[in-house]
């Protein structure tokens, strides 16, 4: 993989799209935030830049536009990690999230089990409490965990 930092000539072609080195860091130190969140590997630094120009260059031909007026509108979206991503309009980007979560929320209820965001046990459906908001009905910390949270919380208020 290439990360040898950028030459004089790809600083003059992200001057010429009207994009600027700190606008690249923001977007590299968002996606290894996220990286680091869903603990996947992400490129390094230079390879990422230059990846995430050459797919911002094949939308601005393919959508007929500037770079810097298409920047602002492209999220990164990991597939399925961030050695491999693609860049998606905030728009799609969204939706594309929604639909895997509608999938994920399918195979919980199929499945009849969750796994608990706090204790990281999968348990059935029944040991965490409802929520109607939520695609799947439930909260994603069970009720064992959600009581402990809430007499430590307690405890701290009242120290």
């Amino acid at each position: 993989m290439n990360d040898k930092p950028y030459s004089s000539v790809e600083r003059l072609e992200l001057k010429e799209l009207g994009i600027t080195m700190t606008q690249l860091s923001k977007r590299y130190a968002l996606a290894v935030r996220r990286a680091e969140h869903r603990k996947q590997p992400i490129l390094p630094r230079y390879a990422f830049y230059r990846e995430f120009v050459r797919q911002l260059k094949q939308a601005v031909t393919k959508l007929n536009t500037t770079a810097d007026k298409l920047f602002p509108l492209l999220d990164v979206h990991a597939d399925p990690d961030y050695t491999n991503f693609k860049l998606l309009l905030r728009p799609s980007h969204k939706i594309l999230h929604s639909e895997l979560y509608r999938k994920q929320a399918e195979q919980i209820l199929s499945k009849g089990t969750a796994v608990c965001r706090h204790c990281g046990v999968e348990k059935p459906i029944s040991f965490f409490p409802r929520d109607k908001r939520t695609l799947t009905g439930i909260v994603k910390t069970c009720k064992e965990c959600q009581k402990a949270l809430r007499a430590e919380k307690q405890a701290l208020e009242v120290a």
